[in-house]
């Protein structure tokens, strides 16, 4: 599969997010790119590849939870997780999500990690995010990443790109600023996992 370009991208976004810079509240619903937006995630809700990966996954990672963690709407992309659970030796256990995000726009995905330490009287530390999952999961992310690809015929999202800006363009389900190009196809705030 070729790669996108920067102006390939920038046009997808153009197409599903209207002018201006005014939040999801205010936006005007009836617009050509809200019809869109809208109509890619209806697509994407019934997309049946979807619950195959899902399944695909639960038997790729046994004794591994699997979720689909997808936030309609919120952000625009389905996103799946794995839940890698370990022990720690002094009591507790580090508990690292690695998740795939699908944009429901292009044909791109990006895996990616949170890792969070939780002590052995079940507090806990604040989930620390990986744009590109740590070194000790890497086994485990490219396996993700293989069945994302097989299973969606996807292709990575060009990390190159990411924060090139969409100008002048309301992302719904961003709150002000100028969104790039992994906001508006992917989302704002990936690290936010259950």
């Amino acid at each position: 599969m070729r790669a996108f370009t920067k102006a390939e991208l920038i046009r997808i976004a153009l197409q599903h997010y209207p002018p201006g810079s005014t939040v999801f509240i205010d936006i005007d619903r009836s617009t050509p790119e809200f019809q869109r937006w809208s109509e890619a995630w209806d697509k994407a809700l019934a997309w049946d590849r979807w619950a195959s990966l899902l399944n695909e996954l639960r038997a790729a990672f046994p004794g591994r939870p699997v979720g689909n963690v997808t936030q309609p709407g919120m952000s625009a992309c389905l996103r799946c997780c794995v839940y890698l659970e370990e022990p720690l030796p002094e009591g507790g256990r580090v508990l690292t999500r690695l998740a795939g995000a699908v944009s429901v726009l292009a044909p791109l995905y990006h895996v990616y990690a949170t890792v969070e330490h939780i002590r052995a009287d079940d507090t806990w530390t604040r989930p620390r995010f990986f744009l590109h999952p740590p070194d000790d999961i890497r086994q485990h992310a490219e396996l993700l990443v293989q069945h994302l690809e097989r299973e969606l015929g996807y292709q990575p999202f060009p990390l190159e790109l990411a924060n090139e800006p969409v100008p002048g363009r309301c992302v719904y389900f961003f709150n002000g600023g100028e969104p790039s190009l992994l906001e508006a196809l992917l989302g704002r705030d990936l690290g936010n996992l259950p």
